[in-house]
């Protein structure tokens, strides 16, 4: 009776594919989450914040009207209705107005064609600027056709060239920025009016390409599926974040920075290659925070790398408070492994590092998280030494070397585990605060009588699941009218497969963890509790996926079909 964070049967993500309502989402626009692949896309302002799908976006404007101004005829090109297009007189052509491509990206056109009925066979020339990116043979057949181009901005579109006087038919234009992806192959078709669309698959793009004929196919299920995200407000208190050229980042020696190198998104020139090219001395970048309120919290700041293979230089992150509270280690990019400064590590920290496979447009990243326990001082200052050693933990003065830094953070009041995972926040000159990620649903897809529920979710932080009855309390996942409860164990960062059965008419309830139930625990008759949210007021980050309630008029009937879907 509701099924909610699933594919449809095209392979679609749908927030919802059965249920009363459209559910809403509170999500700042441009949210960066990662994909399939773990590269970092842009989620639309209040749409559904998809995690770990396969985003297909594209961005040509009228991509199945070639009537709109969207498109210029040029040179005798008219056209009839929407999709007819007629050249006359030689270089007839037609092309996008504006360029929806930028300088280093690699994109991927598709459209299918034809020549009109009785027009038989023609020479179609495919335009990339002012020149002819693909010639080729077409009939009165409709045929899917594909050409790739990485030069960026350019005006793309069709031209007879001087292969004379005909009318051909185009449907379904697509433009897409594929920079990074694994396989960068056409995708499916995502229709467009006055702007970009973009829509979220649930499979592999299957498609292959062959002389630039398209044979269109489904690949592989994504495995996990993808999810719905669900994040506390976070707030980035450094500035400029991913510049380090910028005068924030106050530099000691004689070294570099250049806003160079691919970021996070993939984009060109949105992160910075720092570099220690002094052998007689350090080099460091320090964003100082000072002053900070003197207290006894825990604060938390998080550093984006590359990936690379460099193991004869340690860059060198930390967190200096005090001498007496401070935190700096030397990271392996190769391997991720940490390895502790110690004669610059005093008072209570820990750290941790997480890969980000698709980071930095596909060549793979990390997440370096550093925690420390302030001890009532109110100094506050993020380092980056781009090279500290050639021996992990060991100092060294005279060692240089680059490192490539995407973006870092400076999240006061939040540990280790409540940044975790959570969308990259990039600033400017102003600190950045996000909104946080709710999704919610109409409460008429609930019942509190009787039912089951089952769903797949992650949690960073004990926290909200669903409503006020579903939540995780310390290492515990709690089923909770409000009096009594029904547990279950919990452990961070663990994908679980969740189910709850509720009976008002019996007075029961129980909660299965990956295929176990609880005990049945006493069931007071309500269970829901104003909106019917997923992860209300978030402590961390939460992915859920595959929610669905189940009509069942027991206990023992709601259990059966919830068991249903377990392992």
């Amino acid at each position: 009776v509701w099924h909610a964070a699933y594919p449809d049967s095209d392979g679609v993500m749908q927030a919802q594919l059965i249920g009363s309502g459209t559910p809403s989402f509170n999500v700042d626009a441009g949210l960066l989450l990662p994909d399939f692949e773990g590269i970092y896309r842009t989620t639309a302002e209040d749409t559904p914040p998809w995690h770990g799908a396969r985003k297909v976006t594209n961005l040509q404007p009228y991509s199945n009207d070639y009537s709109n101004s969207a498109w210029q005829k040029v040179a005798g090109c008219t056209i009839t209705g929407t999709n007819q297009i007629n050249f006359v007189g030689a270089y007839s052509r037609i092309l996008n107005v504006s360029p929806v491509g930028e300088a280093g990206d690699v994109q991927v056109t598709r459209l299918r064609i034809r020549t009109t009925a009785g027009t038989g066979t023609k020479t179609i020339s495919l335009v990339k600027g002012s020149s002819y990116a693909l010639t080729m043979s077409i009939d009165e057949n409709w045929k899917l056709i594909s050409f790739s181009h990485s030069t960026g901005a350019d005006n793309l579109g069709l031209s007879n060239a001087l292969n004379g006087d005909y009318s051909i038919e185009v449907a379904d234009w697509q433009f897409e920025n594929v920079t990074g992806q694994a396989n960068q192959n056409p995708s499916e078709y995502v229709p467009t009016t006055s702007a970009a669309a973009s829509k979220y698959f649930s499979y592999e793009n299957g498609n292959t390409v062959s002389s630039n004929v398209v044979t269109e196919a489904q690949g592989a299920t994504l495995d996990p599926l993808p999810s719905l995200y669900g994040a506390p407000a976070y707030t980035n208190s450094l500035t400029y974040s991913s510049d380090l050229t910028n005068a924030a980042w106050v530099k000691s020696g004689t070294g570099t920075a250049a806003l160079d190198a691919a970021g996070l998104t993939g984009a060109p020139n949105t992160a910075t290659t720092i570099t220690d090219s002094d052998s007689g001395g350090e080099t460091k970048f320090q964003n100082s925070l000072s002053p900070i309120t003197a207290n006894t919290n825990t604060h938390t700041v998080r550093f984006f790398l590359l990936k690379d293979s460099n193991t004869t230089r340690f860059p060198e992150l930390g967190i200096y408070i005090n001498t007496a509270c401070r935190a700096f280690i030397h990271f392996n990019t190769q391997t991720g492994a940490i390895t502790e400064v110690a004669s610059r590590c005093a008072g209570t920290f820990s750290y941790e590092a997480n890969v980000l496979h698709g980071a930095f447009g596909g060549a793979g990243g990390w997440e370096v998280l550093i925690q420390i326990t302030n001890a009532n001082y109110t100094s506050f200052v993020p380092s980056i030494e781009p090279a500290g050693g050639s021996v992990a933990g060991t100092i060294s003065s005279t060692v240089t070397g680059s490192c490539v830094v995407g973006n870092v953070e400076a999240h006061f009041n939040k540990t280790i585990a409540a940044v975790r995972g959570s969308a990259p926040i990039i600033t400017a000159a102003s600190t950045v605060t996000t909104t946080a990620i709710t999704d919610v649903y109409n409460s008429a897809n609930w019942v509190d009588t009787s039912g089951g529920l089952y769903c797949e979710v992650t949690l960073q932080v004990a926290q909200n699941i669903l409503s006020t009855f579903l939540d995780v309390s310390g290492s515990t996942f709690r089923l909770n009218d409000g009096t009594n409860t029904a547990t279950a164990a919990w452990v961070t960062n663990t994908a679980y497969q969740l189910g709850i059965a509720w009976d008002a008419s019996a007075g029961t309830m129980a909660i299965n963890v990956d295929g176990t139930w609880s005990s049945n625990a006493t069931y007071d008759g309500t269970l829901l509790a104003g909106a019917l949210d997923i992860f209300r007021s978030p402590a961390g980050v939460g992915l859920m996926r595959n929610l669905k309630r189940y009509k069942a008029s027991n206990l023992a009937a709601a259990k059966a079909l919830v068991d249903g879907d377990m392992p």
